[in-house]
């Protein structure tokens, strides 16, 4: 029995020892004090668009998410799906149907496992409910130790699928969370796996938000980043190890600052949608009224950053500035523009425009009600 219990942890310790390389560090105190220009070619070899159809049953409302598997585009808002052809981007499908219903969701998940091919719905019960890309319901699973009274308010607000499971964030809301993060079995949310929250607190208020934290998979890695940290984590065997630090020094946005007025969040460096391939980190964040971009290259370990609110610099083909909303399962980054800003583009920019490659004068067309344009990003190797 001791020889076993050796061995399990002689295996533990050179797994995580394996995942134990000096983190990158990227120094965004110092880097905000030399702003440069970030243009796309930089980092990205192509840039592909696809204008999603717009009929009475895929209009898309505010705040959509995309997601790109396999030759699929997945439209998401609180409370609809929809399936677009990711070439021609004509209309396939609604998925799922928001109601109280039987089998009917409360909101979407914006979670996707695109090994099983199955989109997650958050449900009226403490439950997720997942249907197939021919939208048949799959599952309606129970998530674990969540707890949606007010007098201890306790459930995750970011999801994301790793191996066969899904993992979730436990949003601090009142101070005394003492789960960060979660992991259950997608099919029957059993086998629950739990990593502590250190950050707690006897005398906090009420404070609630989603995106306070980012989960991301990469090469069959699993990462994590917290808004209060300045640390991105690999997660390794219920255990966090430094992959990246955002050195935000003087301008960190600490844990319990997160109980201060929004007003003040400005005035820290806030690094959000973090998008991670081989060779690059970029990231987003505000800070006193101004959008900045990244670019972290992990071969040289060079750092820029652009101070631009419409994106980084589109020089590939002179169109519209690229904003990252996500990454595609082919470690492409993906961009939703909705149609107005196209529309004023074109009125902005009227000699940009009439040296747009063909294939990009037909957006002149699109009016301001139609749906977005996706554009995709191939990125250098």
């Amino acid at each position: 029995m001791n020889k076993i219990v050796f061995l399990f942890f002689s295996i533990l310790i050179f797994s995580i020892a394996c995942h134990a390389q000096k983190p990158y560090l990227i120094d965004l105190e110092k880097a905000i004090r030399d702003v440069s220009k970030i243009n796309c070619s930089s980092f990205i070899e192509k840039l592909d668009y696809v204008s999603l159809q717009t009929n009475e049953n895929s209009l898309i409302n505010k705040f959509p998410s995309v997601d790109i598997v396999d030759s699929l585009i997945i439209i998401q808002t609180v409370k609809s799906c929809f399936l677009f052809d990711s070439f021609s981007g004509s209309f396939i499908k609604s998925i799922g149907r928001h109601g109280r219903g039987p089998g009917e969701f409360r909101s979407t998940l914006q979670l996707i496992d695109s090994d099983s091919k199955a989109i997650f719905f958050n449900g009226w019960n403490n439950n997720i409910l997942s249907y197939d890309f021919s939208d048949k319901l799959l599952y309606d699973v129970k998530i674990p130790l969540q707890n949606s009274s007010f007098n201890k308010p306790s459930f995750p607000t970011e999801f994301t699928i790793f191996r066969n499971r899904v993992i979730c964030y436990f949003t601090n809301i009142d101070g005394k969370e003492e789960k960060l993060l979660m992991s259950f079995t997608k099919r029957y949310g059993d086998s629950i796996q739990i990593i502590r929250n250190t950050n707690v607190f006897s005398d906090k208020p009420i404070s609630f938000s989603t995106k306070e934290a980012q989960l991301y998979c990469l090469n069959n890695k699993l990462f994590f980043k917290e808004n209060y940290n300045d640390t991105l984590f690999e997660v390794v065997d219920k255990q966090l190890v430094p992959h990246a630090i955002f050195h935000t020094g003087k301008f960190h946005f600490s844990y319990e600052q997160k109980w201060m007025q929004r007003q003040y969040f400005n005035e820290f460096i806030i690094p959000q949608k973090i998008f991670e391939s081989r060779k690059f980190i970029s990231f987003q964040f505000h800070f006193k009224e101004k959008s900045y971009f990244g670019l972290f290259n992990k071969i040289n370990y060079s750092l820029n950053l652009l101070e631009n609110p419409k994106g980084y610099i589109n020089d590939i083909d002179g169109f519209i500035d690229f904003i990252p909303l996500n990454r595609s399962t082919d470690n492409k980054l993906i961009a939703l523009v909705e149609a107005y800003k196209i529309v004023q583009w074109f009125k902005d920019n009227p000699e940009k425009a009439a040296n747009l490659p063909e294939h990009l004068k037909k957006f002149k067309n699109i009016k301001e009600t139609d749906n977005p344009i996706i554009m995709i990003a191939k990125l250098k190797d």
